[in-house]
């Protein structure tokens, strides 16, 4: 039982902890197919995208307090893919991830953008 079954041992455990983090990251990715809002128990998800007039849905209302996720549709590419909105601490990189989570500290109308300023949306907080 030398350097050969501590390398086995060791290839074993790794390739354990793998499907095990494969297994929870697609179960966290599925889709509820509920439209671009769903709730949930630890706050709301939207589905956001792009068309030619600018991020989709156009507008959307979260709840200050609880945190809202955006989740890319798979259209969202290009400087799209940086969402930026200073006021609630926006700041969502979807080259890195696919989904962006934050919580609205303060209630009203924000207009968000991508980092050039040339896709727009608008989140309520209510």
């Amino acid at each position: 039982m030398g350097n050969g079954f501590h390398w086995r041992a060791m290839v074993a455990m790794a390739s354990v902890a793998l499907i095990v983090a494969l297994i929870g990251c697609s179960a966290q990715g599925s889709r509820s197919g509920q439209g671009a809002f769903s709730a949930v128990p630890q706050g709301q998800i939207v589905m956001l995208g792009i068309d030619k007039t600018g991020y989709t849905p156009h507008e959307f209302t979260g709840e200050a307090g609880k945190p809202v996720t955006l989740r890319n549709d798979g259209t969202i590419k290009g400087c799209a893919s940086f969402v930026v909105q200073p006021e609630l601490g926006i700041r969502a990189d979807f080259t890195r991830s696919d989904s962006y989570t934050f919580t609205p500290a303060k209630k009203g109308r924000f207009t968000y953008t991508c980092s050039m300023g040339m896709y727009r949306g608008v989140v309520n907080v209510i």
